[in-house]
């Protein structure tokens, strides 16, 4: 395997992790101006070190945690995709790369989305109650992730293009007409 490919691979076990772990963190948004720390989550709130699950349903934390769990499978496919393995499993030519960088572009997409709805419901937040919330690790590891979204999916794309060439129509095979004798 090429050094290009091996390091594409471990950029994306590298996104998967970071997904993982900003999913399963309790550690998205801080409340700073308490004296006890109180961290919000997109599973569990947490008050000093006792962490419970919300103890109501949000839609747009509801949507927030749909989005991030989408974004961690299409970056699980775009790993597989990167093998070449759908290539493998068809046995037909597929242009892996390309659905690839296409998974990479949709998981950078909805973490973004994500981090957006987040951002969004911190200034409503704000707004109405005036409580200062501010965004914790687990959110900076999310905008990393979106990152490392974008950078993989643009590598796919010029690994795609660079690598594969394309017949220009000057290079087709005209049909042979049949001569006259």
């Amino acid at each position: 395997m090429p050094f290009v490919r091996k390091t594409y691979s471990v950029m994306c076990c590298v996104n998967i992790v970071l997904l993982i772990i900003c999913i399963a963190s309790p550690k998205w948004l801080v409340h700073h101006c308490v004296k006890s720390n109180v961290h919000l989550g997109l599973w569990l709130f947490c008050f000093e070190k006792d962490c419970k699950p919300h103890p109501y349903s949000i839609e747009s934390l509801e949507a927030v945690r749909g989005l991030m769990i989408i974004a961690l499978i299409f970056t699980c496919f775009a790993l597989l995709c990167g093998q070449n393995l759908l290539s493998r499993i068809t046995k037909r030519k597929i242009p892996d790369c390309m659905i690839s960088s296409i998974a990479n572009y949709c998981a950078g997409l909805c973490t973004v989305s994500s981090l957006m709805i987040v951002l969004f419901e911190v200034r409503v937040v704000i707004d109405a109650d005036v409580i200062h919330l501010a965004p914790d690790w687990a959110f900076c590891i999310a905008c990393v992730s979106f990152s490392l979204s974008l950078v993989l999916g643009t590598q796919n794309l010029l690994w795609d293009r660079k690598f594969h060439k394309k017949v220009k129509p000057s290079q087709e095979e005209e049909p042979s007409t049949p001569s006259d004798p």
